[in-house]
């Protein structure tokens, strides 16, 4: 049976050396420019159950919360353009993983399974388009005549599909070659600020069988081809072949040109800048000479590129500015390595991480801020639409005043609160002028 070699590309989240960032060390976690939406990323513990939290980079003190709690794999999260719903790829009992959507109020426990493929290893990697309509997504879904298994890139409404093969529309529709067991795969979807092109990973396409490069096309297969029109190669990487990870990893800026991939064309594990417009354009973001970073995204405001790197011991989240074009770049020839400045370290608890992305602020619908609350030690945290441990966080009118109350388990004392409240008494009031996270600490009498 043909199994593609995606698989092993998108393994780089767990195979990338653990090397050190020269001058970072254990740093404190800081923000970066921009505004302060949480990150989204995908953890696991010593179980290997892999969970999607949010964490605020603007409040390093507050522990992240767990927004999946199936203990299932769940990954590659990516949050709606409003900060309301976040989409990822779950494993939750199916045989392989499906394109869910959750509400990013816990309180609610409202998640949604969008897809369901007909044979194939399942749907993942989904990416909202910028106007919140449509999610583009990988699959290996067959068409119930050949046996290609090969992946292929769809796209949906958000709001899901009607049947295994109805209302998604292929984006992608390459050869399978029974004799080698191979096809053409295509991963890694990512849009256009504009939502009119998709760039991703295509494994095999072009002159080279073992090549893995960044591909674009439209969103929209206007001749019915079975391809989006205007498909053209904007990496040309050679030196090593896909198995090795060559050109994967797309992520569009927000609000440019500029798509942050991860290459080894440096000899080690970089993030890199190219211009979807002007291909000679390829800039460095890392150049950390015998180190590596991999799995690239953006702040909101398209300022800093964030990324992951095994700097502490673990994969913790960093940052870094989008470096301007070099003098090599703007001749037509790729941008010599620089030394990169120090990254900021956005995360700092010690757990690894994979599919860093850093959305909007939640609860940015008009009018609404959400309250997220956590707990270090056992004990109870309750407010109006909020009973934490059972539900975390909830969404509220902007403006009004929540109290919260801690209430420590048999054994136990409340210590203090930190992020939105501070000091030590049980009772905290919260104005939720904006998105807001509170830890509640208990500890042992």
């Amino acid at each position: 049976m043909h199994r593609p070699r995606m698989l092993l590309v998108a393994a780089v989240a767990a195979t990338a050396a653990v090397t050190g960032l020269a001058g970072i060390g254990a740093a404190t976690a800081l923000a970066a420019a921009g505004p302060n939406g949480l990150i989204a990323y995908s953890s696991w513990n010593d179980q290997l159950e892999y969970d999607i939290y949010v964490v605020d980079p603007a409040q390093p003190e507050v522990a992240p919360i767990r927004l999946t709690t199936d203990g299932a794999y769940n990954g590659n999260p990516d949050w709606s353009p409003d900060g309301s719903k976040i989409a990822f790829d779950g494993w939750a009992g199916f045989g392989g993983p499906r394109i869910q959507v959750m509400d990013t109020d816990p309180a609610t426990d409202d998640q949604t399974v969008l897809t369901a493929p007909a044979g194939g290893y399942g749907d993942f990697g989904p990416a909202w388009s910028p106007n919140g309509t449509r999610i583009a997504f990988v699959s290996s879904r067959t068409d119930g005549v050949s046996e290609d298994w090969g992946y292929e890139i769809y796209v949906m409404d958000a709001t899901g599909e009607v049947g295994p093969l109805v209302d998604a529309t292929r984006l992608t529709t390459d050869p399978f070659d029974p004799e080698t067991g191979r096809s053409i795969d295509d991963s890694q979807v990512t849009w256009s600020p504009d939502g009119s092109r998709l760039a991703f990973v295509s494994t095999g396409r072009g002159l080279d069988p073992d090549a893995c490069d960044l591909w674009v096309m439209d969103s929209a297969d206007s001749d019915s081809d079975g391809f989006g029109d205007h498909l053209h190669q904007l990496t040309f990487d050679e030196s090593y072949n896909c198995d090795l990870f060559e050109d994967i990893t797309p992520q569009w800026s927000p609000n440019s040109g500029l798509i942050a991939f991860t290459s080894v064309r440096s000899g080690n594990f970089d993030i890199w800048l190219v211009n979807a417009n002007d291909p000679t354009d390829l800039r460095n973001v890392t150049a950390t000479a015998g180190q590596n970073e991999d799995q690239p995204s953006w702040s909101p405001d398209g300022t800093q590129v964030i990324f992951r790197s095994g700097a502490s011991g673990q994969y913790e989240l960093y940052s870094l500015p989008v470096p301007p074009p070099t003098a090599a770049s703007s001749a037509g020839q790729p941008a010599a390595t620089a030394t990169a400045s120090p990254p900021t370290q956005l995360t700092t608890d010690g757990l690894s991480k994979q599919h860093g992305d850093w959305g909007a602020q939640p609860g940015a619908l008009r009018g609404t801020a959400a309250l997220w609350v956590s707990k270090l030690g056992r004990g109870r945290v309750s407010a109006n639409k909020i009973d934490c441990g059972r539900d975390c966080a909830s969404t509220y009118v902007q403006g009004r005043s929540v109290t919260l109350t801690a209430a420590p388990a048999p054994g136990f004392r409340f210590k203090r609160w930190t992020g939105a409240c501070s000091g030590t008494q049980r009772t905290c009031t919260v104005r939720m002028d904006g998105a807001k996270m509170v830890t509640a600490t208990f500890v042992r009498r």
